[in-house]
């Protein structure tokens, strides 16, 4: 094609056709092969009196790999304008295995990502136990923005001088039937709960102790029981977000967490309802690899 039909220049070399398929043929497996080809096209018979020339397009080859944006300048005829437009119609959600797809409009080529990495949400979570937190950072497919117990440790003082309730600062789950993960069963009465939140103000006690002592708070909280109230944002990619649902909102998941899910799901539907939808007939609750 170079030889038979092509133009070389210096750097570059043009291939012209009066084929639309040949053209978009070429431009195609040209970035897909790590070269730019751009495409122009030229109608012989406007203004003319005659019609019976074909319209003729060209692609214009050149190793450059590299993205170029130009800014929108007077008398620069080739600018590009950034903009942001309406649309109406369908959305096609694409994602691959290399992370990587060619997208062509108007005889325009680019590189884009998955779309499921582009999208964003931020979860702002309150009041969960600081073992859901610990659980959901651990996967480390998320961006956390973390409570410091370091700079909010008044709450625990407060609640030993009557100003917060103490389960506005602990949590402890409610009075029911319970069982682990091996299936063993118990119930958590009301007795035992009572004492555990005894416990907890005790430890709030030994905590103000401490501090009014010259105790630094980071040395201090080490008497506090674990399951503080803990709260973070959040921040997810659409795939980031289903992987989390395959991992946390599963029936086997500790059931905190399984709750948070939940709350998540509700803003998942609203966010993106089809891929929700695709989702909750696939994969919800069901303990599958992401996607």
């Amino acid at each position: 094609m170079r030889i038979a039909d092509g133009t070389q220049k210096r750097s570059s070399w043009s291939y012209a056709s009066t084929s639309e398929q040949v053209l978009d043929f070429l431009q195609a497996i040209l970035h897909l092969n790590g070269q730019s080809g751009s495409y122009s096209f030229n109608n012989p018979n406007l203004g003319e009196e005659h019609t019976n020339h074909k319209p003729c397009g060209r692609i214009h080859i050149s190793k450059r790999r590299e993205p170029r944006v130009e800014t929108c300048q007077k008398n620069r005829s080739r600018s590009y304008v950034e903009s942001i437009e309406s649309y109406e119609g369908d959305v096609f959600c694409v994602t691959v295995s290399t992370g990587a797809l060619l997208v062509r409009k108007d005889k325009k080529v680019i590189v884009c990502g998955n779309c499921l990495e582009h999208p964003q949400i931020v979860f702002n979570c309150g009041y969960f136990p600081h073992s859901v937190m610990q659980q959901a950072r651990t996967h480390r497919i998320a961006s956390f923005d973390v409570q410091s117990l370091r700079y909010t440790g008044m709450r625990f003082l407060d609640v030993v001088t009557g100003k917060r309730d103490i389960e506005e600062v602990f949590y402890l789950r409610p009075v029911g039937d319970y069982e682990d993960r091996q299936g063993k069963k118990y119930h958590y009465s009301a007795d035992r709960r009572k004492a555990d939140l005894e416990w907890c103000l005790e430890a709030a006690k030994r905590y103000s102790l401490d501090i009014e002592a010259g105790m630094s708070e980071e040395h201090a909280r080490g008497k506090l029981p674990f399951d503080y109230r803990q709260h973070f944002i959040v921040s997810f990619n659409l795939r980031s977000l289903m992987h989390f649902l395959d991992l946390r909102g599963k029936k086997n998941a500790q059931l905190e967490i399984q709750k948070l899910c939940d709350l998540m799901w509700v803003h998942f539907e609203k966010w993106t309802p089809e891929i929700a939808d695709w989702y909750a007939k696939n994969r919800l609750g069901k303990a599958k690899l992401s996607p």
